[in-house]
């Protein structure tokens, strides 16, 4: 699930390749045992209970901001995305060509290339307003 597949890496980022500032670079799981397998808490770990909550708060933390960008680029191409559906349902397939004039992309020079440039992706980290929902001004409707 993706779900899954994305825990997995935001805890590889905060566990093993020390990618936060508040748990630091530090390796943080058990050697002996592969890193899907878990067992806070327990003798087996290098680390504190309250050092597994903290881990745990930041994988959170993490995706909670994922989910956020996620959204928020949804939101920002909701358009797009719509007239994309409408289309598919219509046509079913689209070529590159078809989709780039769809969208109002420029075609002049890409027709030979079989890719759709991807949008440009804000930097990750404390730029990003992860504010609860009711307390922002635009709220999806």
């Amino acid at each position: 699930a993706d779900i899954e597949h994305a825990t997995r890496i935001a805890r590889a980022m905060v566990c093993t390749f020390g990618m936060n500032d508040k748990i630091g670079p530090v390796l943080y799981y058990n050697q002996d045992k592969p890193l899907h397998v878990r067992s806070d808490g327990s003798a087996f770990n290098s680390y504190s209970p309250e050092t597994a909550r903290e881990i745990d708060n930041e994988i959170k933390l993490l995706l909670d901001q994922a989910h956020d960008r996620a959204k928020a680029m949804l939101m920002e191409k909701r358009d797009d995305l719509e007239k994309l559906s409408l289309t598919l349902l219509e046509k079913e397939t689209l070529d590159v060509t078809e989709v780039k004039a769809l969208l109002g992309m420029s075609t002049s020079g890409n027709e030979d290339k079989n890719e759709i440039p991807l949008p440009e992706i804000p930097p990750f980290g404390d730029n990003i307003n992860i504010a609860p929902e009711a307390e922002t001004d635009n709220k999806p409707q």
